[in-house]
């Protein structure tokens, strides 16, 4: 696919989030307290970037993985494309996964998908970072 082209349909997905509003955002409390209800699910949230932990190659265009604050709690989000920086407002899509951990400890639950910047309206709907973020 051309670059022109994967540009117009970047932009065409981010137009149609901002139409919706994101209504049928899932919050990550949701997901995280039951998980197994969302294993194997497509899901839509918007949060707040608290940590870029791992960059592909050290490339910020071959993806890598962050973490997604949203008020209600934090998920990892495993992507190929978009990486964001800390603190960038963004919508995320993908397919929820859990990862049964082998010493008995509770699953890990990501997102493998994809994240688009958030357009910049002058305020984080997800609410402000807890304070002992240093903000």
């Amino acid at each position: 696919m051309s670059n022109h082209r994967s540009m117009h349909l970047f932009l065409s997905v981010l137009a149609l989030i901002a139409v919706t509003g994101c209504k049928d955002s899932v919050k990550i409390s949701e997901i995280t307290s039951h998980p197994e209800e969302f294993d194997g699910k497509s899901v839509m949230l918007d949060g707040t970037v608290t940590a870029v932990p791992y960059i592909t190659d050290n490339d910020p265009s071959k993806g890598g993985s962050f973490v997604v604050y949203d008020c209600t709690g934090n998920i990892r989000v495993i992507t190929e494309k978009y990486m964001p920086v800390k603190y960038d407002c963004v919508y995320v899509y993908g397919k929820v996964q859990v990862i049964q951990n082998a010493d008995g400890a509770a699953p890990s639950v990501v997102i493998v998908g994809n994240s688009a910047p958030k357009p910049a309206d002058g305020h984080i709907s997800s609410g402000p970072l807890p304070k002992e973020w240093g903000n």
